[in-house]
Parts: C-alpha cells; structure tokens; sequence
C-alpha cells in the first residue's frame, strides 16, 4: 500500500523533514510517483504511532463504562424478570397440586358412597318337604 510522505508524517507522528532526510540517507526508498510504500514506514520506523489524546482517552473510558453499566443494568433486568417468572411457576404449580389434592378427596368420599354395603350371607338351602315339616 502507498502513502504520501504528509499520511505517513501524520500516521506516524514523524516530521516530513525526518522523512526527507531518511530518503536522502538511503534508509528510506521513495516510489516512482513520489510516495512511500507502508512497510518501508514500518521497516524504517516501527508499527505507526497514534497520538493519544488524553481527553478522548477519557472520554472513551467513560463511554465504556457507561455502556458496561447499561449492560450490567440490562442483565440484572433480565434476571430479575426471570425469577418472577420461576416464581410466578412454582406458586401456579401448588394451586394445581392443592387442586388436584381436593380432586382426589372428593373422588374418595364419592366412591365410598357408591359402593354398596356388604350382603349379608345367608345361609338358606333348600329343604325338601319333609325337613320342613319335620325340621332338623
């Protein structure tokens, strides 16, 4: 990739005077269309340098922290919600086992009204005519 040597000045924080002098040394080569190529910078100069600014430093960590915030908020939101639901779940749940519980009682009283006393037995065989005249 080509740059001019004013993008290279200001992408590597370089004064374009120590780049012309780096050319007329020999230690930089220059392009046929008067730029330089990227890795020539990089060979010559090292990885480009950023100029920090302090103010957009900070500014950025609070905006960073602000969104880290708002995520964090958004998280404990959801967690929330979540363990009302659970909640709201495990109250429905014992309405429905208290429901059937009644269920089951009143199925029981019901089969115990229906079924029918136990016979009683008797013991009644039949007896020819003479045993009853005569009996036993």
């Amino acid at each position: 990739m080509e740059i001019s040597i004013s993008e290279a000045s200001k992408a590597w924080g370089v004064a374009r005077v120590t780049i012309y002098k780096k050319i007329s040394q020999g230690k930089l080569s220059q392009l046929g269309n008067k730029k330089i190529d990227v890795a020539e910078m990089v060979r010559v100069f090292g990885e480009k340098k950023t100029k920090v600014n302090v103010q957009e430093n900070v500014s950025t960590h609070n905006h960073l922290q602000s969104v880290q915030d708002a995520f964090l908020l958004e998280k404990i939101r959801i967690l929330e919600e979540n363990l009302r639901q659970a909640n709201e779940r495990e109250r429905q749940a014992k309405d429905r086992e208290n429901w059937l519980q009644d269920q089951v009682g009143k199925l029981s009283d019901t089969v115990k009204l229906l079924q029918a006393p136990p016979k009683e037995e008797t013991s009644h065989k039949k007896r020819g005519l003479l045993s009853r005249l005569f009996g036993d």
